[in-house]
């Protein structure tokens, strides 16, 4: 069996636009919360995959 494993990252992220200096922010934003909620899912939840979201591992 295979398994692909994907790291959700912020829409400015995905782009390049990463926080300068890093901070700790969701992958999700409020169209992400709105469509979880249409569809009766729970609401979005965790931090970026990107490692401008994670300062602390760059330490």
């Amino acid at each position: 069996m295979n398994v692909i494993i994907c790291y959700a990252t912020c829409w400015a992220c995905k782009f390049g636009h990463c926080y300068d200096p890093p901070q700790q922010h969701p992958w999700w934003d409020g169209d992400d919360v709105d469509a979880a909620e249409a569809a009766g899912d729970a609401p979005p939840e965790g931090d970026c995959a990107c490692p401008c979201a994670h300062p602390e591992a760059a330490a």
